[in-house]
């Protein structure tokens, strides 16, 4: 706990020797809760030995990388097309490996828009229609690819809100979008179901197409491999464990 970096407080940002930088901190917090389970705090009960046996518990916190990035370029873009029946497609280069990528980037498109987890339906085709996306490593396609379906989703969802405000005859900022509803937040009343104001928005005029894309911000602060100094990942997130173990110290082996 002396050497671990204190939780910066908002709006700070601690730097490391090496120019790595943190905006915030978990390690501290996530050894205090650890050390208040009962495995740590009765460590000294169950601490003992016998002939080669040894019974005791032990402590660890660490910490781990996320949104690592490669030299060069480290962005990644996403599609957000609400269509006319109010399904919407998520177009983007992100390729879920295994890891459930593919359900994450629905979740944040659906939160975002205001929709039920069935209405996203994940595009991926070739290159020549799908946004660019570095590839799956370094755990950072929840980060990266997260982070540009929230802003599509965002951009598609600004002119959902446009629609429905110009047909109540309201500022765009008095709408709501939440669980497939649509209503005026000062008057109720005023109320429509998702898929209709797709519809309305898609047939306005002479037809429009509700698209929004984003793209990732993240890792843009350089890292050079020769000196070290450099930011290799955008976020890190922190842990600690405890554990009671017993160990033939003759052999090492845990009986």
């Amino acid at each position: 706990m002396r050497n671990a970096i204190d939780n910066p407080k908002p709006g700070e940002v601690y730097e490391t020797i090496n120019k790595v930088t943190l905006k915030t901190c978990g390690i501290k917090e996530a050894i205090r809760r650890v050390s208040e389970d009962p495995i740590w705090r009765d460590r000294d009960k169950v601490s003992r030995k016998e002939g080669n046996i040894s019974w005791g518990v032990g402590l660890s916190g660490t910490s781990y990388l996320g949104g690592a990035r490669q030299l060069g370029h480290q962005s990644c873009a996403a599609i957000v097309r609400v269509c006319e029946d109010g399904t919407v497609n998520l177009i983007t280069g992100a390729t879920d490996c295994g890891q459930g990528s593919d359900t994450v980037l629905c979740m944040i498109a659906a939160e975002e828009l205001g929709v039920g987890l069935e209405n996203i339906d994940i595009k991926r085709v070739d290159t020549a229609y799908t946004p660019v996306d570095p590839g799956s490593y370094g755990s950072r396609v929840t980060i990266l690819a997260g982070q540009a379906t929230q802003k599509a989703a965002r951009e598609a969802k600004k002119q959902l809100l446009e629609a429905a405000a110009k047909t109540w005859q309201v500022k765009p900022e008095d709408v709501e979008i939440k669980d497939g509803e649509v209503w005026v937040k000062s008057d109720p009343q005023k109320s429509m179901p998702f898929n209709r104001l797709a519809r309305i928005a898609c047939y306005s005029g002479t037809g429009a197409v509700i698209l929004g894309t984003g793209y990732s911000s993240y890792g843009l602060e350089p890292l050079d491999l020769t000196t070290g100094i450099g930011n290799g990942g955008t976020s890190y997130s922190f842990t600690a464990q405890s554990a009671r173990v017993v160990v033939d110290m003759e052999t090492g082996k845990i009986p």
